[in-house]
């Protein structure tokens, strides 16, 4: 502020002084102009004053001027004001007014509004440099100062590097001085806001480089503040020297008014004292011996500030170093804090720089923090730009406890980031974590002692991650990494790895009526502890090689988990050993507090030892026997509390593995279960003996058993709905109910069953291979159907009768032995020893079969029912042998029948009831009628026709389109009838009857054909064994029907044969005409034409075209020549006619396109010579208007060399050049007149079709192609001619010129030279006329000449002289800031004024 006051006051002192320089003047407002170039020349100000000025003598001499504006020279200031002043008045005395000496009794600046600008490089936008000579000006101006005032000024300080931006209002001051170059006192007073504040100055007398002492003094008694500096100022070299004293009671509210920072803490208004030593230069502040009391710290040191020199200079490095005997840490701590935390805040700005660097050093003996000692503490730190490099961060506590930390904070970003090393070691680690403000509670003795840390901390203002830290702490170690997001509350994520820890050292055991109750109730109470873990929100991934809870020891722990607002959500909790097995867990866990509520609780277990594990956990109390079960393993899924709770389980005991899923309710006696429950056993049989039936099916094992479906009800009273059950490859899908409370066994059911062996599932006697049903398929070796051979055993029924039943199910596939049945549904019940079945339907041998039965398994056990076939498969092998069956066909049928039940042979030998049948299409083995029928067919002797026959009916197939009839039994009996086999062919009548107990047949045949007309058919018999049947032909009427035919067919070929060759030697007869007439055409008209053609091309493409379109021609008689060949072959046949016709057909199809080739050849030639002359000819016109160009440039060059000389030649006016010219531009019209004729009709006539039109255009192009070449010869020469002639003209006077100005030139020289010698005493005057020779050799001399001048652009060496190489010049020195004279420029005037010394 001193400096500032000096120099505005001072400043407008002068621009009074300068006022009064002129008061002999009348009209003051005519000299405003002469006064403000004496005060820029005074002062280095600009003065505009906008108003009047008026000077004034009675009643006493007074000057005033109003709206005076004060401006800088150059610079930012020099369009805008420095200052505006209302109205200037200074009362100066009457000697004044007379030009004796100024004695201003009071001068008044009022109203100003002055603006103080402090730039980057500590400049003030006042501070300039002086005039060369408005020092002594001034000096030598006599001028007193009684007073001077400065009355409602407004003050606009602006510091943008320190972000001060303040404004002073109603600001009066009273300076007093003797001279305008002082001494001063000054005193004041201002408001800032509504504050007031005052100042006092007292300046010394300058020097003549603006040196001198100053005493300032500024009060802020709203802050209880002051600032003292006595030392001395040098204004030119910018250079204070002195000691500065600052003292305030509120320094946070000093701060938060008077710099840049805001919300500075009133907490921080604790006494604070500083004193030191100040030098300054333009260079540099030093501050030295800085001492420092605040509240309790103390301590000195120096800090080093250097001032930037411009926009290029480098930034400023700021250094400081204190030792400190105290230093109280918490109100730095504090200060971060609220810094951190204001950036923190939403569209908080974070800007870290400070404008220059700053390098720390601070040691303390003792440091205080939290009330605690530090000793040793160092601080070292590097702030450059936005980042902050740690170097040192260190002290010492009590117990051997010590911690260090280094890194950097990086602010170059929006968001600040840090990234440093930090470790400690200690021997109280509960006390050390209690200073921190974390307070641990010891539950056994000896813990919480020695440990030790390191962490790798890297962040910024929203988030912190530690990578890695490791942390030792009594006889467990860790280490790992941390993450933590700032808010509320903290976000963390941790990994961490333990190699062991006994948790019981550090975690209460539960009281003991806690500790007595079972393992739910245990878990409850442990819960109730657990409250503070409702304010956390935190990750965790953990490993442990072996930890110890409860007793317990536990090895391998990996662990993935969060907290959030309370609940635990368990990503994975595995235990790779406790007791002997091996845990996984995972789901989510609250009620920390109160009473545990889980969701989606996973869990797996698998032990090899199950009994340690039961002990371990004291599940005996639970009524599980350790020695029950030795191999166990559960997995699950569960969601409720402990007394009730939703459950998903997969539990394998042995080898049975359960899997439930529902509702568990422990609140009665025994479990309640209610849900979805899934069941395997890989062996079947064996599950079911082990719940105390007795099952032994045929099969040794039924393989694997799974069941599916939702249970409810108890071991003794249980249903299972929407069920599934596998057993092997057999699926059971449905409903099933068991109630075994009254003794006998009831099941309801209602099952749809994928697939079921009935063979595998009867009991082991049903099932025997004396007592189980055959087929046909089971006899073999017959010629046509074997006997099957069924069971003569008695069928046991009694297991049907040892429970009772009632359902209905569907059978996706069901089978016997090879039987396949599938989509079988039917409704069954059993009661007592009656089994009926109902509404039975099935798909089976590619077909349907519905029906219904009942079987009554009493003492005479029978069977009854009735079927209904549907495209039934007859695949090989069922009603065929080795000679004779039905192979294949689709069967349709229906039959009721009745029969006795005792055994599968008494089924079959005692059937009664009616079978109506139709097969279609059957396959029959043994006839092979087609085999007949097409021999028949070709045959024309009737010669082995009966031994034909009679084999064919023995051997092959045939396939009917159908075969129907009707068939009756009566125990055993049956008789066949109405029964025929149809086909396009043939068709089969048949009847049969035989016994199913003797297994015979006698079968009729008779054989009818469809398609062969005029061939009577035949009869046979099939009689004897079902298995092998005797066959019997009868042919006779086959014999005489081919006997009458032989005779009619020799007369009909011979016919037919004659009429063949005739035909054929009239075909070729027309062929053989038809090339003559082709090769007459070639010879006589197509080749006239061509040759024709030829006579006319031009062009070597087109003269091809027509030699390859000759050899076409020839190679066309060629091949009519071998047509003729081929017509004198004694035999044709229909190839050879065909070859030939072929032959003719060709040649006549390349003759008719002869003519159009012929003429495409001709029209592209002609096509071709239009574009070359064409093309010819724009080549040619081209280069004319080339030249024409070239011509027009040249020719102007030879006018403008004539213009620089003196030559009265005009070229135009000369006949060689005007006639050239005029050659030149008609060759260029003719070619143009030219290129119209042509370009008019070259686009429609190139693209016309009359070949006529463009071959006369063609050779009307060629000659004016030939044209144009001699008119561009012609204008060739004309141009070459014309360069010669103008060339020579000009060049003949460009030398007459030369010659012209070279004798001027030594004509010159020589009179300059000529001079005249006086003889003294005589009155003569010699005259000297120099020879130019000498006058040459003279000029060449001085140019090598050293010249000397004086140079003032550095201190006099005695020298001052400058080499010049080819002029003279000044030798230039670089700027010096605070010298007078900087460089010699332009001309050198006289010395004028008065020159003083000191």
């Amino acid at each position: 502020m001193k400096k500032v006051l000096l120099i505005v006051v001072s400043t407008l002192v002068v621009l009074v002084a300068g006022l009064w320089i002129y008061v002999a003047n009348i009209d003051w407002n005519r000299h405003k102009d002469k006064i403000s170039a004496q005060l820029l020349a005074l002062t280095g100000k600009k003065v505009v004053f906008e108003g009047p000025v008026e000077m004034s003598i009675l009643p006493s001499p007074y000057l005033t001027a109003s709206d005076v504006k004060v401006y800088n020279e150059s610079g930012d200031y020099s369009q805008k004001p420095l200052a505006e002043i209302k109205s200037l008045i200074a009362k100066v005395s009457l000697g004044a007014v007379f030009g004796e000496e100024w004695d201003v009794s009071r001068f008044s600046v009022v109203e100003p509004e002055i603006v103080i600008d402090i730039a980057d490089d500590g400049s003030l936008n006042w501070q300039t440099e002086a005039a060369p000579r408005s020092f002594e000006e001034q000096r030598n101006t006599s001028i007193s100062l009684d007073s001077a005032t400065l009355e409602k000024a407004k003050v606009h300080l602006i510091d943008a590097r320190n972000g001060i931006d303040t404004r002073l209002e109603n600001l009066n001051a009273e300076v007093i001085a003797e001279n305008i170059y002082g001494p001063y006192r000054i005193e004041g007073s201002y408001m800032r806001g509504d504050k007031p504040e005052g100042f006092a100055v007292s300046l010394g007398q300058f020097t003549d480089n603006f040196a001198t002492t100053v005493n300032l003094v500024v009060n802020y008694p709203s802050l209880e503040s002051y600032v003292r500096f006595d030392g001395s100022v040098f204004l030119r070299d910018r250079t204070v020297t002195g000691n500065i004293i600052f003292e305030s009671s509120k320094i946070a509210d000093f701060l938060n008014e008077m710099t840049a920072l805001d919300g500075v803490d009133a907490s921080f208004n604790q006494p604070l004292a500083v004193t030191a030593a100040v030098a300054t230069d333009k260079d540099r502040i030093d501050f030295s011996n800085v001492v420092v009391k605040y509240g309790r710290t103390s301590g000195a040191g120096n800090v080093l500030i250097p001032l930037q020199q411009g926009d290029g200079a480098e930034r400023r490095k700021v250094e400081a170093a204190f030792n400190m005997t105290d230093w109280d840490l918490e109100p730095a701590a504090k200060l971060l804090l609220q810094v951190v935390d204001g950036y923190k805040k939403s569209g908080a700005a974070y800007s870290p720089d400070l404008g220059f660097d700053l390098l720390g050093d601070v040691k303390a003996l003792k440091a205080y923090y939290n009330n605690e000692t530090l000793r040793d503490f160092a601080l070292s730190f590097d702030w450059v730009g936005k980042k902050v490099v740690l170097q040192e961060l260190s002290g010492a506590l009590w117990a051997d406890t010590t911690f260090s930390c280094n890194g950097q904070f990086d602010g170059t970003a929006d968001n600040p980031t840090y990234d440093v090393d930090v470790s400690f070691e200690t021997g109280e680690f509960a006390q050390l974590s209690k200073w921190l403000g974390y307070e641990l509670k010891q539950v056994a003795p000896s813990t919480y002692k020695k440990a030790k840390g390191t962490a790798h901390i890297l962040g910024n203002l929203q988030n912190m991650q530690l990578s890695p830290f490791e942390l030792a702490l009594d006889n467990s170690a860790a280490k790992g990494e941390a993450g933590f997001i700032f808010g509320n509350p903290v976000k963390s994520m941790i990994v961490l790895n333990i190699d062991s820890a006994n948790f019981d050292n550090y975690i209460e055991k539960l009281p003991q009526i806690d500790a007595d109750k079972n393992l739910l109730q245990r878990i409850q109470a442990r819960f109730k502890q657990l409250e503070a873990l409702n304010g956390l929100d935190t990750r965790i991934i953990l490993s442990m090689t072996l930890g110890i809870y409860n007793g317990l020891p536990f090895e391998n722990v990996s662990s993935e988990f969060s907290l959030v607002n309370g609940v635990l959500n368990i990503g994975k909790l595995d235990i790779g050993s406790v007791s002997g097995s091996e845990v996984h867990l995972s789901g989510t866990i609250g009620g920390f507090g109160k009473s545990p509520v889980f969701q989606n609780l996973r869990y797996s277990l698998e032990s090899n030892d199950a009994a340690a594990l039961i002990n371990t956990l004291g599940l005996e109390k639970e009524g599980l026997k350790p020695g029950m079960v030795k191999k166990f393993s559960a997995q699950g899924v569960a969601s409720g509390n402990i007394a009730r709770a939703n459950v998903r389980t997969s539990t394998k005991v042995e080898n049975l593995s359960v899997v439930y899923d529902g509702a568990v309710d422990y609140s009665g006696e025994m479990p309640s279960l209610n849900g979805s429950l899934e069941l395997k056993n890989p062996d079947f049989v064996k599950f079911i003996n082990n719940l105390g039936y007795s099952y032994k099916p045929r099969a040794f094992s039924l393989g694997l058993l799974q069941l599916k479906a939702k249970l409810a009800g108890s071991r003794e009273k249980f249903s299972l709905a929407e069920a599934e059950m596998n057993i092997g490859s057999n699926r059971f899908q449905g409903s099933f109910d068991f109630d075994r409370s009254s003794g006998r066994p009831q099941v309801q059911t209602d099952m749809k069953i994928n697939r079921f062996e009935i063979e595998r599932f009867l009991p082991e006697d049903a099932g025997s291979a004396s007592n189980r049903p055959g087929n046909f398929k089971d006899a073999v070796g017959a010629e046509f159907i074997a006997k099957p051979e069924l069971s003569k055993v008695k069928i046991n029924y009694a297991p049907f009768n040892e429970f009772d039943l009632s359902g209905s199910f569907v059978f996706d596939n069901l089978s016997y032995r090879d039987e396949k049945m599938s989509n079988v549904s039917f409704g069954l019940a059993m009661k007592e020893g009656l089994i009926s079945l109902k509404d039975l339907s099935m798909a089976y041998n590619n077909g349907m079969v519905n029906g219904s039965a009942q079987l009554a398994a009493g003492a005479e056990p029978n069977l009854k029912g009735k079927l209904q076939l549907a495209r039934q498969s007859i695949s090989d092998g069922r009603l065929s042998g080795s000679k004779y069956g039905l192979r294949y066909g689709k069967l349709d049928g229906d039959v009721d029948f009745t029969t006795s039940a005792v055994s599968f042979d008494d089924m079959f030998n005692n059937l009664s009831g009616t079978f109506r049948f139709t097969i279609s299409q059957p396959v029959v083995k043994g006839w092979n009628l087609p085999a007949i029928a097409a021999d028949l067919e070709k045959r024309t002797q009737s010669e082995g026709v009966a031994a034909f026959v009679q084999d064919n009916m023995q051997k092959g197939e045939m396939q009917f389109e159908s075969f129907g009839g009707s068939l009756v039994l009566n125990k055993g009996q049956y008789k066949l009838s109405d029964a025929v086999f149809v086909s396009p062919q043939a068709s089969v009548l048949t009847t049969d009857e035989g016994s199913l107990t003797d297994w015979n047949m006698n079968g009729k045949f008779s054989v009818v054909w469809e398609n062969l007309k005029d061939i009577p058919g035949f009869a046979f018999t099939m009689a004897g064994s079902l298995a092998a049947p005797q066959l019997s032909v009868d042919t006779g009427e086959l014999v005489k029907s081919y006997d009458d035919r032989n005779a009619r067919f020799e007369a009909e070929r011979k016919a037919q044969e004659q009429a063949r060759r005739d035909a054929l030697k009239s075909d070729m007869n027309a062929q053989q005409e038809r090339a003559r007439g082709l090769k007459k055409k070639i010879e006589e008209d197509v080749g006239k034409r061509l040759a024709e053609t030829n006579s006319l091309l031009r062009g070597e493409k087109a003269k091809n075209k027509s030699e390859q379109l000759q050899g076409r021609l020839d190679g066309n008689i060629q091949q009519i020549e071998k047509v003729f060949t081929l017509g004198l072959t004694p035999e044709y046949d229909e190839a050879l006619i065909q070859s030939v016709r072929e032959m003719n057909d060709a040649v006549e199809g390349q003759v008719n396109g002869f003519y159009d080739e012929i003429d495409v050849i001709y029209h592209d030639d002609v096509a071709e010579q239009i574009d070359f002359y064409y093309n010819m000819f724009e080549d040619i016109y081209k280069r004319a208007e080339a030249l024409n160009g070239d011509y027009g440039e040249k020719y102007k060059s030879y006018p403008q060399r004539l213009v620089k000389i003196s030559s009265k030649l005009i070229l135009g006016n000369d006949s060689d050049v005007s006639r050239l010219k005029s050659g030149i531009e008609n060759n260029l019209l003719a070619l143009k007149g030219i290129r119209f004729d042509i370009t008019k009709s070259y686009g429609v006539v190139k693209d016309s079709n009359d070949t006529s039109r463009m071959a006369a255009y063609a050779a009307e192009l060629r000659d004016k192609a030939d044209r144009a070449k001699t008119e561009f010869e012609t204008m060739q020469a004309n141009a070459d001619s014309l360069y010669k002639v103008c060339e020579a003209k000009v060049s003949a006077e460009e030398e007459k010129d030369r010659r012209r100005k070279e004798e001027a030139a030594i004509k010159r020289k020589v009179e300059e030279n000529t001079s005249t010698i006086s003889v003294s005493g005589s009155g003569k005057v010699m005259r000297v006329v120099p020879d130019i020779e000498d006058v040459q050799k003279a000029e060449e001399a001085i140019q090598k000449e050293e010249v000397r001048v004086l140079d003032f652009s550095k201190e006099d060496d005695g020298h001052g002289v400058v080499r010049q190489d080819n002029a003279p010049r000044l030798k230039e020195k670089e700027s010096r800031a605070s010298g007078i004279i900087t460089k010699a420029s332009g001309e050198i005037v006289g010395a004028t004024g008065t020159v003083t010394k000191q």
